[in-house]
């Protein structure tokens, strides 16, 4: 809660500094002009110690005063050269609502994508009309936005401990410190359960779990499949480079005689044949550094981020190469270096047939490895990619195509029923943003249960048709009707809430009722304010939500208030698009709303909010891609090498008779047989790790045995064709040349 820096800052002598930020009303989102320049950005307001916690690179400007003054504002390089056209306007007037003229104090650098806050514009707190400063004024306020008797409503809070301090101290005090700051007789937090816990900022961007965060985290487990893969990639190249080495033994074997002969010991061998692989790896690393300086644009345009690989400044990076090339050089290179190097001479300047003991099993053995490991990664991409699909679609769970739903942050029935009325449009409906998840505003609030017990619960507020409107249906009961007069909560806030309720499934399940027809007709009683009596819950929904996919839908209570609806939903029958875009803006305008027209789609709300989700697809389908072509490559080199060491009995089989399909059969059948054995393995090992990557969904597809057939049959018929061009065309060879060959 907004209230609570000034007295935590008292109460716990171990804070050494504490400010709040707090994004504003219109989801942080505020109209800006200078001059001719008028625009809708982000913002927030802040405390002005809040560059001594999170300091940020300043281009223009004094951080430690910008904030100082009640009317002074920090804005951004892009936001200077787009309402100024130049670097530094440090001194400049901006307006803000077109009401609040504000003074430009700093000039900071971007915010990188990847940052937790991402702000453009962070004004001072101490205007008079901001949050913080309603806060700091009316500290006990239950009506107040930012304080809330739950403690559930709020800003984000940023502390820094003095040396020495524990953070789990101070996290084992804070329900202690609550209970002081807050009335113990207020009903509104009566049986309510509350704890705090802090987060070190860099977890911020791994805490999928927060909420009320301006920046959705990533989840660690995506971070690290990427890096296991990274690795795979590697181990398979190097189980390649191990397979042709000891194959190729015969060609190195009269030099390994003849070295040893003239008196080289074996360890001079094994450091020949490792420097080798070192060499090849170094040489690797040299084109990688070049690759990777010319694809990281690229990429980081594909994922949104600004990700550097600066490693020549960095000595951590530098080190963590130089171990990648000495522990991939030396594991790979060790096997063929020790079989190698054990040769003995007089056997190979016999001209004997020289094959390494066992070389041909750890070859047949790396070979399966290599196999699991590309089903694995094809078993990968076709979940994530079906996950994808789900989470842009089914898991949506309603009924309206994405593309014709569109919204506007205003919903006054004057508005509304005009543009109801356009002929391109479809239906309109009223409800607040959480109704849908559509901002980072969760309003929790407590609940009486029918028997006594207290659970807290979502809450949004809709108008009539709202369900109706997303092809939703009551489980039980009913929804909102106009032709039900007591359905809207009483516009008088010093009234004692008192309204009709509609709950979710999962409310229902966690009130306590048997089933969805059960809660009908029942009364529970939900806190807003300091007081409430018993309401009847009229209908039940279906879960449902924007984001639902990424987590349980939490338990939800709706009720009627037009005062709150400030979402307008809009949908379009497809036609003529650009005309009935033109004619709702045109009625926004002639409404005289003070914010600049501003439309968004649901589609493109959900692009953003899956937009990690849906990249992960094609970017494990091209790593995917890239370790299938390394172990095509192996295979290739080692079939040949089998049909090189078969020719004579290739030979003489044709001259027996043996057709060309006899040849391919046999030399096919020789790897078949490693990419079953292949399936084996990846099938159980692929199986526990995409169960475990689809449990961070709250709702995700259902593995299914076809998926596992699919990607075994894809990798033996990329077998086939890799092992059965080359054998074609040995089997294709005459027998005389092969009769020849010794």
């Amino acid at each position: 809660p907004a209230d609570f820096a000034a007295s935590m800052k008292l109460d716990f002598p171990e804070i050494e500094s504490i400010a709040r930020i707090n994004k504003g009303f219109m989801q942080g989102w505020m109209d800006f002009r200078h001059g001719l320049v008028e625009s809708n950005e982000s913002f927030v307001w802040a405390d002005p110690n809040i560059f001594s916690l999170l300091q940020l690179p300043a281009l223009y400007g004094d951080l430690n005063t910008a904030l100082e003054h009640p009317d002074s504002i920090v804005i951004t390089q892009r936001m200077a050269h787009k309402f100024f056209g130049k670097d530094n306007p440090v001194g400049e007037n901006l307006e803000m609502l077109r009401t609040h003229t504000f003074k430009v104090t700093a000039v900071i650098k971007d915010f990188p994508p990847e940052s937790h806050l991402k702000k453009d514009f962070i004004a001072s707190g101490r205007a008079a009309f901001s949050e913080l400063s309603e806060a700091d004024a009316h500290p006990q306020c239950s009506e107040c936005y930012l304080i809330d008797h739950q403690g559930l409503n709020g800003v984000l809070t940023y502390i820094r401990l003095k040396p020495g301090a524990s953070i789990a101290a101070l996290e084992k005090a804070m329900p202690a410190y609550y209970a002081r700051h807050r009335n113990a007789d207020n009903k509104s937090a009566a049986g309510g359960s509350f704890f705090f816990s802090f987060v070190a900022l860099p977890d911020l961007h791994l805490r999928t779990d927060l909420q009320g965060m301006m920046n959705p985290a990533i989840s660690p487990a995506i971070l690290y499949a990427i890096s296991i893969v990274g690795i795979l990639i590697v181990v398979v190249a190097s189980i390649n480079f191990i397979n042709l080495m000891t194959a190729r033994a015969t060609r190195r074997a009269v030099e390994v005689g003849v070295r040893k002969t003239a008196g080289a010991q074996r360890s001079d061998l094994i450091i020949q044949f490792i420097s080798e692989s070192m060499l090849y790896v170094v040489l690797s690393m040299i084109i990688a550094l070049l690759l990777v300086r010319q694809l990281l644009p690229a990429f980081n345009a594909f994922v949104d981020r600004s990700i550097e690989f600066t490693w020549w400044r960095d000595l951590s990076m530098s080190l963590e190469l130089l171990g990648v090339v000495l522990s991939v050089g030396i594991l790979a290179g060790s096997y063929p270096a020790f079989v190698l190097s054990a040769f003995r001479p007089a056997t190979v300047l016999k001209s004997r047939q020289i094959q390494a003991h066992g070389s041909g099993r750890v070859r047949q053995v790396l070979v399966i490895l290599q196999f699991a490991i590309l089903i694995t990664l094809i078993i990968a991409t076709g979940v994530i990619y079906r996950q994808t699909l789900f989470a842009l679609n089914d898991g949506l769970r309603l009924a309206v195509v994405k593309e014709r739903v569109f919204y506007l942050w205003s919903c006054t029935p004057a508005l509304r029923d005009e543009i109801a009325r356009l002929p391109g449009v479809e239906g309109v409906a009223c409800s607040s943003g959480p109704a849908l998840n559509l901002d980072y505003t969760t309003i929790n609030k407590n609940v009486t249960t029918p028997t006594g017990r207290k659970i807290v619960v979502s809450t949004a507020q809709t108008n009539p048709g709202f369900f109706e409107f997303y092809g939703l249906h009551p489980l039980a009961g009913r929804f909102f009707s106009l032709d039900h007069g007591g359905d809207q909560k009483s516009p008088d806030e010093t009234v004692p809430f008192q309204a009709p309720l509609v709950i979710n499934e999962t409310a229902a399940r966690q009130i306590g009722f048997s089933s969805p027809q059960a809660a009908i007709g029942k009364s529970i009683t939900l806190w807003v304010g300091e007081d409430a009596k018993p309401s009847e819950i009229i209908g039940v929904v279906s879960d449902f939500s924007t984001d639902s996919v990424f987590k349980p839908t939490s338990p939800t209570v709706y009720y009627f208030d037009s005062k709150e609806a400030g979402l307008l939903s809009i949908k379009l029958n497809g036609l003529q698009l650009g005309e009935t875009m033109s004619a709702i803006e045109k009625l926004w305008t002639q409404f005289g709303s003070p914010r600049p027209f501003d439309i968004y789609s649901l589609d493109h709300f959900m692009l953003e909010l899956f937009a990690d989700v849906m990249r992960q697809a094609p970017l494990f389908a091209a790593v995917s891609s890239v370790a299938l072509l390394i172990a095509c490559l192996g295979l290739f080199g080692l079939a040949a090498f089998t049909a090189e060491q078969r020719t004579k009995e290739i030979g003489i089989r044709k001259a027996m008779g043996a057709e060309n399909w006899d040849i391919v059969r046999l030399l096919v059948w020789r790897f078949t047989k490693p990419v079953l054995w292949a399936n084996l393995i990846a099938w159980p090992i692929s199986f526990l790790l995409i169960n475990r990557w689809l449990n961070g969904f709250a709702y995700h597809i259902e593995l299914k045995l076809w998926m596992f057939l699919a990607a075994g049959g894809l990798a033996l018929g990329i077998a086939w064709l890799t092992v059965g061009s080359h054998a074609l065309l040995v089997a294709r060879a005459r027998p005389i040349k092969a009769l020849r060959y010794e």
